[in-house]
């Protein structure tokens, strides 16, 4: 007799729902008790340790072969800026903004050493430019137009500078805290297309902006400044 679909679904319900006789596993009557970890406090150092630790032993961190270090990343900028190639896509004002190893492709897995990917910004071209290097050699080049990548902290640092010697925040900012992010300008607005960076002041621990600026890292400019959108603080009601 063959046993319809539905019916022999039902039947697996049901044998997982009973279970197999005689090999039923009652639960415990009592639920069992959770142990709480307890950790050292700031008296005894950071970071704070598990309390009540037995046999610790320490284990010292090797390196893994071929990993980018900070010779390796500086040999590898270094090859990118002197590379023939690269010079024009450069020119005479451009900053390094990253070098890291790249995830190797299906084709790559092959090749016994990695890939560095060295970013640049280009003020002079206004663009970004990527230099692929392997073993201290540049194997490709790539212009990125309309490419954003992420601020550096140099860049951070030149458009916070020329903000603070803006004629419209030098004498409101002093002291205070500074940040900057890149910024988009719409079409139409000064900036757009270029390197700029949205630059916040803010004081001690507070959590909002008090004053700003738009610095043009292509134009090598401050385009706008000065109080932040919203309401006045009290001190500054004046």
């Amino acid at each position: 007799m063959v046993i319809p679909y539905q019916k022999y679904l039902l039947i697996v319900l049901l044998f997982l729902l009973v279970g197999c006789p005689g090999k039923r596993h009652l639960l415990p009557s009592k639920v069992p008790e959770i142990t709480p970890q307890e950790f050292t406090g700031p008296s005894e150092g950071w970071p704070p340790q598990p309390k009540g630790r037995t046999n610790v032993q320490l284990v010292p961190s090797m390196p893994l072969s071929g990993a980018l270090t900070d010779l390796t990343a500086r040999q590898a900028r270094e090859v990118a800026e002197a590379n023939l190639q690269m010079r024009p896509l450069l020119g005479s004002r451009f900053l390094h903004l990253s070098t890291y190893q790249t995830d190797p492709s299906k084709e790559e897995k092959t090749q016994t050493s990695s890939v560095t990917r060295v970013t640049f910004f280009s003020y002079t071209n206004n663009m970004a430019v990527e230099a692929l290097v392997r073993d201290n050699e540049v194997i490709e080049v790539r212009p990125r137009k309309n490419y954003q990548p992420p601020e550096s902290r140099k860049e951070v640092d030149m458009a916070v500078g020329m903000a603070q010697e803006d004629s419209r925040l030098r004498e409101k900012v002093g002291g205070m805290k500074a940040n900057a992010i890149v910024t988009f300008p719409d079409l139409g607005q000064a900036g757009h297309d270029h390197r700029v960076l949205y630059v916040s002041f803010w004081k001690g621990d507070e959590d909002i902006t008090r004053y700003f600026a738009t610095v043009d890292l292509t134009s090598n400019q401050v385009l706008d400044a000065g109080q932040a959108a919203g309401p006045l603080h009290p001190d500054e009601r004046r």
